[in-house]
């Protein structure tokens, strides 16, 4: 019976040992190729891919109307909605390998609601990454930037990426309330809101 046992936790441990090799190599290959194809990216524009109004705030919640943007300044996705606080901000993804930097929005919440909307399913469709996208562009170009905007939101969570991949944060409250804004990313990755 005891060697049944030693084989059992023999077979678990190195089981244990297999899976965490294969995540380990499966992880650095996709950061491998990630960083290739950072460095094959054509170019990065400059894009606007949000714009907002946030209509007021009172007694503990704030409204705001929310659309995403393509390239083209097509509307991709809108929310409107109330949030329970006294402010929102917006999270961006961003991956940086080199001169390359690209941001990708992550999540609306408010100051009360930490988990907030997430964002990605509004425009990593049918897989286009449709806010660095435009009509016409080359498939090869569409198949890097939506490998780099997946490794942006998984690599974020993991604390050995974070050379490569951080959160950035942008308070959409702190413009004016009743006024159109937009969130612009240049092509260095700066995010600035501007009166639209």
């Amino acid at each position: 019976m005891k060697s049944y046992a030693k084989i059992v936790i023999l077979f678990v441990v190195f089981l244990f040992i297999s899976i965490l090799l294969g995540g380990i190599t499966a992880y650095w290959f996709q950061f491998i190729s990630c960083k290739k194809t950072a460095e094959k990216l054509d170019y990065v524009p400059a894009i606007k891919p949000v714009r907002f109004l946030v209509y007021g705030s009172s007694s503990g919640t704030v409204s705001c109307h929310f659309s995403l943007y393509d390239r083209n300044s097509r509307e991709i996705a809108s929310i409107e909605r109330s949030w329970n606080g006294g402010a929102l901000y917006v999270d961006f993804a961003t991956v940086s390998f080199n001169k390359t930097v690209l941001q990708f929005p992550l999540r609306i919440y408010s100051d009360y609601s930490k988990g907030g909307v997430s964002l990605k399913r509004y425009y990593l469709i049918d897989g286009i990454c449709r806010i660095y996208s435009q009509f016409g562009e080359e498939p090869d170009e569409i198949k890097k930037i939506r490998r780099l905007c997946v490794f942006a939101f998984t690599a974020s969570k993991l604390p050995f990426y974070k050379k490569y991949t951080s959160i950035k944060t942008i308070r959409l409250t702190s413009v004016p309330m009743g006024r159109i804004c937009a969130i612009y990313i240049s092509s260095d990755g700066n995010i600035t809101i501007l009166p639209d």
